[in-house]
């Protein structure tokens, strides 16, 4: 049996953003040398895997969003561009050059 020992609620998490996640693990009937770590996000079925077969040592660093490269992963769930809309007036204080 596995019992999260880091707590999620009412928690934002953000791209780019380093995450520990703890966990500890009661021996039951075998060892549980290797891990796989994913979340899924709510109203969905996909698994998007955080890590697979990584040792169990009760905890890993996730930056959350960024792929092994370390590169922003948009298929994570967390990376998205929208719009932008910029607006600089031209005023007293503020002048524009184009």
């Amino acid at each position: 049996m596995i019992r999260w020992k880091t707590a999620f609620d009412g928690q934002t998490l953000c791209c780019g953003m380093e995450k520990k996640l703890e966990w500890e693990w009661i021996y039951s009937d075998n060892d549980l040398l290797s891990i796989d770590i994913y979340y899924m996000i709510e109203g969905s079925d996909e698994k998007h895997y955080i890590c697979k077969n990584e040792d169990n040592h009760e905890f890993y660093f996730w930056n959350i969003g960024v792929d092994s490269a370390g590169n922003f992963d948009a298929a994570s769930g967390f990376v998205t561009n929208p719009a932008i809309d910029v607006t600089f007036p031209n005023s007293e204080v503020c002048t524009v050059l184009t």
